[in-house]
């Protein structure tokens, strides 16, 4: 895939992005810099259309973080995670592409067989599902459908919810010692 890179003046990296088929590549396919080099901006992609956005200040400080919202049509500010009790659960989100690459391994972590396909058609019956009637003025909750994987030593869930592309997981850990192992390892997955 072709990369294209423009510059600053000073020859400073100021953009990078990864095109295929003219468009940007899916993934964290779109790179800007401030001038000293630190991150002001990255783009994901997938099939064409803009996912998530994360902006920072020339400080590195990260002042703007957007996904895409699949019933509104646009991209809308990431909600806040409140962190909340839940004994032994690890808890955390990602895009479908997290999923795919690193399944196998948490498969294997937590002593499951896992099964790509499945997970695929899972998806795909959860992206080409009937849409909800609603009045337009209606108050509603989105709906969620889990995908869960059992383990002989942990069990692993995915709930995909109406609207959102970044997913929440759960990992069951059976006591706390397992839990802290299995947050150490989900924390060291790339994202």
């Amino acid at each position: 895939m072709p990369v294209e890179e423009t510059y600053y003046p000073s020859g400073a990296v100021h953009a990078r992005r990864t095109t295929e088929n003219g468009q940007p590549a899916n993934g964290w396919s779109v790179e800007e810099f401030h001038v000293n080099g630190q991150p002001a901006r990255i783009e994901c992609w997938s099939h064409g259309l803009l996912i998530e956005v994360k902006m920072w200040n020339d400080e590195a400080t990260l002042v703007t973080h957007q996904i895409y919202n699949h019933r509104l049509k646009q991209l809308v500010n990431r909600p806040d995670v409140k962190p909340y009790a839940r004994p032994n659960v690890v808890v955390g989100f990602g895009h479908m592409g997290f999923y795919f690459r690193h399944l196998p391994a948490i498969a294997a972590y937590i002593g499951a067989e896992y099964d790509e396909d499945a997970l695929d058609a899972a998806y795909h019956r959860w992206m080409h599902r009937a849409a909800p009637e609603r009045e337009p003025d209606e108050e509603w909750e989105p709906e969620t459908q889990a995908w869960l994987l059992k383990g002989s030593r942990m069990r692993f869930g995915l709930w995909f919810e109406e609207g959102e592309m970044l997913y929440q997981w759960q990992l069951w850990a059976p006591d706390e010692e397992r839990y802290w192992e299995a947050r150490a390892f989900m924390e060291a997955l790339p994202r």
